[in-house]
Order: structure tokens, then C-alpha cells, then sequence
């Protein structure tokens, strides 16, 4: 990965911004959002998930740039933002 990038976790308050970048990462790949803020937050609720523990963002300047979250045991969901990709944020 990049120099300057920080991964964390994400706090709450960032749905919004987390929401942006998987439609924008929709757009890109199929040309239409395919996903809303209630299908992060049905994620984010679903027992057993632990936000601090189950997901990850990566930052650039500030700027949320990639999200990750173990959404099954046996499945994670990546978006790495399409301005962003090729910076090995993805793997």
C-alpha cells in the first residue's frame, strides 16, 4: 500500500461518506448506484458485527478512499474508490 494511507477503523458517523464511495464504485463498475446508506446500516446492525473489529477504511489526506468489511465468515465486501485504484489499497 501506498505511503501516506492510514487504515482504520470506522467510526459511525462516517456512514455517509462510506455510503459515496460504494455508490461511486458502482457507478464506475456497472454505470448506475446500486446501494444506499440503509444497505451500510442493515450491514452495520446485523448481529455479531463489530464495526471496530469487522471493518476497515483507508484514508488519503483526510479522505476516505477504500472500505472493507466482513459482511459473512466467509465473505468481505471491497470498494476501493475508482480515482484510488491500482495503489495496491485492495489487497
Amino acid at each position: 500500500m501506498d505511503d501516506g494511507l492510514r487504515l482504520r477503523a470506522p467510526a459511525r458517523e462516517e456512514a455517509h461518506a462510506i455510503t459515496d464511495l460504494v455508490v461511486a464504485c458502482d457507478v464506475d463498475e456497472v454505470g448506475e448506484p446500486d446501494f444506499e446508506l440503509d444497505d451500510l446500516l442493515v450491514d452495520w446492525n446485523r448481529p455479531g458485527f463489530r464495526l471496530e473489529h469487522d471493518a476497515v477504511v483507508v484514508e488519503d489526506g483526510g479522505t476516505i478512499v477504500a472500505y472493507a468489511a466482513l459482511v459473512r465468515r466467509d465473505h468481505a465486501d471491497v470498494y476501493v474508490h475508482p480515482e484510488h485504484r491500482g495503489r495496491g489499497i485492495g489487497s
